[in-house]
């Protein structure tokens, strides 16, 4: 539907009905020549009863007996189920379910002046003649222009969910659309007198839609080119947004029900709105609060936090899919589907708004645990139900961004290069003339399926193909979660940014998830909130680093026929990351690493290296103990291998891991240690002792040197005192290239110093040890 401003009262059906009931109509409609797909195992166009899902929808009575989850069965009362868990047991939707075959060809609606007119004209002839149907049944409810709404007949039909099993051209309404908060015209009547003794009308427009229309009677769902003949899950999806349109206006927003990103429970914004949910309101200095999951089915703790910034709110969820309609989650392994199994897309869920009120007129965005990202098309790929045809946009994450506010508006990058986005909101250019549609991000990296098959992500497969992972639609990247990512501050990304990209001061962490239970710890900083806040250092000291961002990994330029891996990544920002003597001006950060054969998936990671990095320099790190063949490609693949990192802070507390890289290899060194492995051993033209790297290190470093003739050589580290502390090489070499760990863990902080001797050659270099 298209936005319109609200003159009226918003909702305008029941959000609650007490001791009462709601009840609907919910009809099926053929026309008399169905041609689209017409062996369609779900509605076959030779039916005589409808889809194969009838019956299935609507508790025919009330049912308030036992826990109100239980009050109607999901799989064969759905709409009823919705209602009731959605509402917290508020609202109970019952009704009816017909089938009506028109007596006409699709042609002879097509006729002009016919159409949606007669087409709904029919359908009511075709209702009224059903054995014992009584349209009064149906009208209960009225709407009154203050925004009230009472439990008493006015002569308007309440709610009609009208399914048409395709949408053929020159009958419908709403241009391409498959569901519309609507009816539509009957003999060219808005209002349309469908029981003459009783009075009863059906109006066919929806509130301040419609010119002078105050009340609707119902929806129209059909399929269309774009999703075929409805399943049940895709007529089920259509319904509820169409019947929200009664409870929030003609509006749609970012995330929701009524949302491009679709959420079928509600976003916590939504169920504020309509009274589903009272958040727990913290504004205060610290406190921890225990939150239960957003189904509202335990008692004694919150299923909803909301937290006051300086100019706008974050509100918290738990989502642990206890209800059957808890699915925030519908890409990734759900392919869209809202009754494909998965076991992903469960933890905690940020929801950035700028304020309380109707969703319509409120900005919001959902704040995605993988990083708000800068972006780049990389060409087309194909999806999954076009195999054949690479035309959809591959949009590639490059440089992740601390400190901003994305405000939750989709961005073609084409058009906006530096815009940064996270993967809900980003867009790029299809090829698809003489469109060239601006479309959402589709693929992630893994190993490609054949369609309705899951793809495989990333992490338990060495492929790295671009599966359709409908990224767009909430992936299992964007729920935060302990481990995973547990620190939402002004330092992360995303972090805490007002909506008008100002720091909160707001540090939100993931204590414990325990099942439908998490423990979250909330913190302000008295800077950005004076009459109530604590001193950021307070904060910083009580709080691990946030989650270590961008790593990417790249060989090193070819050494006389070897290549080595070389990761590097974006600084974390905390000031409390800086640390070392005189001058606090080095971060620190662990590397791990995880190997197995090339044909298994690395799995198990081991710290490999304690290193630090100037706050001016970009965090790099080559791993000497591995590398590929340069003289031709990588030569034989013998090893996959993976990195991750740790932040560390100036407490010594630990950040959570980053995300992965990984490369192939051709040799490995696993045991590691004082070894000396050449890495060259052909022609030397000169003696050379390079600097130790990392340096500074914590607790190991790598030393490489060069010699030109066989000899006699001598590799030793001294104290500040020159005392010698450690002899690393003491023994005759062949001409060649060398690298050398040192392992410091017996030595205390200092500055150290490494001499080299071989023949005539010496050369002294200094190193930093900072634990």
């Amino acid at each position: 539907m298209t936005s319109t401003q609200s003159t009226l009262p918003i909702p305008y059906k029941p959000t609650n009905t007490g001791n009462n009931e709601f009840r609907v109509i919910l009809v099926y409609v053929m026309f008399n020549n169905e041609t689209q797909d017409p062996n369609n195992e779900i509605w076959p166009a030779n039916t005589t009863t409808g889809p194969s899902y009838k019956g299935t929808m609507l508790a025919q009575q009330k049912n308030a007996s036992g826990e109100w989850w239980n009050y109607y069965n999901p799989n064969t009362q759905s709409i009823s189920s919705w209602f009731c868990e959605v509402s917290k047991g508020t609202i109970h939707v019952v009704g009816e379910e017909f089938f009506v075959k028109l007596d006409y060809d699709i042609s002879y609606y097509q006729v002009p002046g016919r159409g949606e007119s007669e087409v709904n004209k029919h359908i009511y002839a075709k209702l009224s003649t059903n054995s014992g149907f009584n349209w009064s049944r149906y009208d209960k409810w009225e709407y009154h222009t203050n925004g009230q709404i009472t439990y008493n007949q006015d002569g308007v039909i309440d709610m009609i969910y009208k399914v048409h099993r395709y949408k053929y051209s020159e009958i419908f309404s709403e241009g391409p659309a498959s569901g519309f908060a609507y009816l539509g015209v009957a003999d060219n009547q808005m209002h349309y007198l469908v029981d003459a003794v009783n009075q009863k009308y059906v109006y066919g427009g929806f509130p301040d839609f419609h010119p002078n229309e105050i009340k609707g009677s119902g929806v129209s769902l059909l399929g269309n080119g774009t999703s075929g003949i409805l399943t049940k899950a895709g007529l089920l999806g259509r319904l509820w947004h169409e019947h929200g349109h009664y409870f929030f206006g003609a509006h749609h927003i970012k995330v929701g029900l009524m949302g491009d990103v679709w959420d079928p429970f509600m976003n916590p914004l939504e169920q504020m709105y309509i009274n589903y949910v009272s958040p727990y309101y913290s504004n205060v200095p610290y406190e921890e609060i225990v939150i239960s999951d957003i189904s509202g089915r335990f008692a004694g703790n919150p299923s909803c936090v909301r937290v006051q910034l300086p100019s706008s709110e974050i509100l918290i969820s738990h989502r642990n899919k206890v209800s059957h309609w808890d699915r925030q989650m519908l890409g990734d392994t759900a392919y869209g589907d809202l009754f494909r199994a998965t076991n992903y897309g469960n933890g905690i869920y940020f929801y950035h708004i700028t304020g309380i009120g109707l969703p319509g007129y409120t900005s919001q965005d959902l704040e995605c645990a993988d990083g708000l990202w800068k972006w780049v098309q990389d060409g087309y790929e194909t999806p999954d139900w076009d195999e054949n045809n690479p035309w959809l946009p591959l949009l590639k994450r490059t440089i992740p961004i601390r400190g901003i506010n994305d405000d939750g508006l989709p961005v073609n990058i084409n058009s906006n290069p530096n815009t940064v986005k996270d993967g809900l909101t980003i867009r790029g250019t299809a090829n698809n003339p003489p469109y060239y549609s601006s479309e959402t991000k589709w693929f992630s990296v893994g190993k490609k399926k054949n369609q309705n098959e899951n793809g495989i992500d990333r992490i338990f497969t060495n492929e790295e193909e671009n599966w359709t992972s409908r990224e767009f639609q909430v992936d299992r990247w964007d729920a935060w979660n302990k481990d995973y990512n547990e620190i939402f501050s002004p330092y992360s990304s995303p972090g805490t940014t007002t909506w008008d990209g100002q720091n909160s001061g707001v540090f939100i962490c993931i204590n414990n998830v325990n099942g439908n239970q998490a423990t979250i710890r909330i913190y302000r900083d008295i800077e950005y909130n004076p009459s109530n806040g604590l001193q950021e250092s307070e904060i910083l000291i009580a709080t691990p680093p946030s989650k270590p961002m961008g790593l990417k990994i790249d060989r090193t330029e070819c050494i006389d026929y070897r290549v080595y891996p070389i990761i590097s990544w974006t600084h974390n920002i905390e000031p409390d990351m800086l640390q070392g003597q005189p001058q606090p001006v080095y971060k620190r950060y662990k590397i791990f690493r995880a190997w197995d054969d090339a044909n298994n998936v690395p799995g198990e990671y081991s710290e490999i290296a304690d290193i630090f990095v100037h706050k001016d320099n970009e965090p790099t790190y080559i791993d000497y103990t591995t590398y590929g063949q340069c003289d031709q490609g990588t030569g034989e693949i013998n090893y996959r291998i993976r990195y991750k990192i740790k932040a560390v802070d100036n407490t010594t507390m630990l950040s959570v891991y980053s995300d992965y890289v990984s490369i192939s290899s051709y040799f490995l060194n696993r045991g590691g240690g004082e070894s000396g492995d050449a890495i060259h051993s052909g022609e030397i033209f000169t003696y050379e002792l390079k600097q130790n790297y990392p340096n500074p290190f914590n607790p190991v470093t790598n030393i490489q040197y060069q010699i030109v003739n066989q000899g006699m050589v001598s590799l030793k580290v001294y104290d500040m005192l020159g005392r010698e502390v450690k002899t690393l090489v003491n023994e005759y070499k062949s001409p060649g290239k060398y690298v050398v760990s040192f392992d410091a863990s017996g030595l205390s902080s200092g500055v150290y110093f490494y001499k080299m001797t071989a023949g005539d050659f010496t050369n002294v270099k200094r190193m930093v040890l900072i634990k």
